[in-house]
């Protein structure tokens, strides 16, 4: 599951996972972001495959 939210407020509290990855993101313009960026689908298909999940806010937000 790849989930993007403006807030962790908005995750649904009846989705029960072994893992929760949460990806800040500050706008750094970095190798590994850029990585992470680029293969977000595949990360997110990965974890849904694993009882987790990937989340990522909306970039603006992570900036307020």
């Amino acid at each position: 599951m790849g989930l993007m939210v403006h807030s962790l407020a908005e995750f649904p509290e009846n989705v029960k996972r072994d893992y929760y990855i949460y990806l800040l993101d500050f706008g750094w313009e970095e190798p590994l972001s850029k990585i992470i960026h680029d293969n977000y689908s595949k990360i997110a298909a990965f974890t849904s495959q694993n009882n987790a999940v990937f989340i990522r806010c909306v970039w603006v937000s992570c900036r307020q």
